[in-house]
């Protein structure tokens, strides 16, 4: 295992993260220029910081470089309301951790307590996520490799050669390979943990199939108290309305945004 630095960015790599983040060139069109130009692929990792130097990023050969170079922009009305809204011994899943984007975020912002479940199952993303736990020295994560769904077991997943870092259940015209299946309520146990209060989920569509059997087996007061659920075209994908059921169960809407929805339960006075 290296250390942070090994794979430090070139000179030429740092002026175009430089220019994708504090100039308009990071936006739009223009950033795949900025990509082509400056960040072409390359066979080794890259490290680099992100979010003024809170936590750091390896990011593994071929994998999407927006994190590291829309860094404080990347999903910023989420992890603001966030800051403030971890409490103090929440139980927080990172449901489709990836490299550890969440993961990394929630570890950030220290919040007393707290222990952070990530879950991911595509083998080479998965290792960069521990390998990320590992360089922040994140001693209240556990990473699980897996996905998510009704029962323990094993389930196809697709990945395309061309883009390794996505991967879905529901990729079925992709590359097929077998990876484990856990179920929430599976994992929470084997953990210790009587309760999940945080809950980010980004899987690729298959969000409503992989929380639901979660939400069914455990009694509505414990259902987690704010969910961060990508909501986007995938969504169309979902064998039923997640957010309606939320909605009807004693949540609010906190915020849309361009690919995520926010809600949280309304705590009786």
């Amino acid at each position: 295992m290296m250390a942070f630095g090994f794979y430090a960015l070139t000179p030429v790599e740092r002026l175009g993260v430089a220019l994708a983040r504090y100039t308009f060139a990071g936006r739009g069109s223009i950033r795949p220029l900025i990509e082509k130009l400056f960040l072409p692929a390359r066979e080794t990792p890259r490290d680099g910081v992100i979010w003024g130097g809170m936590a750091k990023l390896r990011l593994p050969p071929k994998s999407s470089l927006k994190y590291l170079i829309a860094d404080q922009r990347y999903n910023s009305p989420e992890r603001d309301y966030l800051r403030t809204a971890v409490r103090d011994g929440d139980v927080i899943a990172d449901i489709g951790a990836n490299i550890g984007f969440y993961t990394l975020w929630f570890g950030a912002l220290q919040v007393p307590g707290t222990r952070i479940v990530a879950v991911e199952p595509n083998p080479s993303v998965y290792d960069a996520l521990v390998e990320n736990v590992r360089l922040n020295g994140l001693d209240n994560v556990v990473t699980i490799r897996a996905a998510l769904g009704a029962q323990d077991g094993s389930v196809s997943f697709g990945i395309r050669p061309d883009a390794p870092s996505v991967g879905s259940i529901l990729a079925t015209d992709a590359e097929q390979i077998t990876v484990p299946m856990r179920s929430l309520a599976s994992i929470l146990e084997e953990q210790g943990l009587a309760r999940c209060d945080v809950v980010k989920i980004d899987v690729e569509g298959y969000e409503y199939q992989a929380l639901m059997p979660y939400l069914e087996a455990i009694p509505q007061p414990q259902w987690p108290r704010l969910l961060v659920i990508e909501q986007n075209h995938r969504s169309r994908q979902w064998e039923g309305d997640l957010v309606d059921v939320f909605l009807r169960n004693g949540y609010r809407v906190v915020m849309k945004t361009r690919g995520n929805i926010v809600l949280e339960k309304i705590e009786q006075a």
